[in-house]
């Protein structure tokens, strides 16, 4: 996996201005609210397929899908 640039230049000019608990505070917000954000796509994306209001996902995309939310905290550390 490639890092974000964004946040590699958010945590070394902390680390320059020596506010390293700072620049980890803001690297984790950041990244908790881009796993929200995509996980919100990815959900709306698998409710909404096909335009079909009737569409409900079998049993094996909801284990899926539960299973993607529970690790996707654990994905940055990868």
């Amino acid at each position: 996996m490639i890092p974000c640039p964004s946040a590699l230049v958010l945590l070394l000019s902390a680390i320059a201005l020596q506010q390293t608990t700072l620049g980890l505070l803001l690297v984790s917000s950041f990244s908790l609210k881009l796993v929200s954000v995509l996980s919100a796509l990815g959900l709306a994306t698998v409710y909404t397929r096909d335009g079909s209001s009737s569409y409900r996902p079998c049993h094996f995309c909801r284990r899926c899908v539960t299973a993607y939310l529970s690790s996707a905290p654990l994905l940055r550390y990868v």
